[in-house]
């Protein structure tokens, strides 16, 4: 029996990463319009971290933009960031699904 190994997923930020890893917005949609171009990265990155790691089991954490202690001692915490493009707002409800189809747990924190 394989000894377990748990692999922790910072959903957040691979779906950035995804989201700016194509840039050709055009070029993945769905028939609805529906920007797909941070899916289809998060789904290809996601299952190469799967493969290559063989966890016995996932948990995937999205940030859920909450106050935390951070911004309480530093009001500009992240303040300089850009704001979230709508292409990659409008993908959002749509991890969880392929989450959910994978049957990975996932949990806003």
């Amino acid at each position: 029996m394989a000894k377990p190994k748990l692999l922790l997923v910072d959903g957040s930020s691979l779906a950035f990463r995804a989201f700016f890893s194509i840039l050709d917005l055009n070029r993945f949609k769905n028939s609805n319009g529906l920007h797909t171009n941070a899916l289809y990265s998060f789904h290809r990155m996601f299952k190469s971290i799967l493969d290559s790691e063989k966890p016995t089991h996932v948990l995937v954490a999205w940030d859920a933009g909450k106050t935390t202690f951070r911004t309480e001692m530093y009001a500009d915490y992240k303040g300089g960031r850009s704001k979230t493009p709508g292409e990659f707002i409008e993908q959002m409800p749509y991890f969880n699904v392929l989450l959910d189809a994978w049957g990975i747990p996932h949990y806003r924190l």
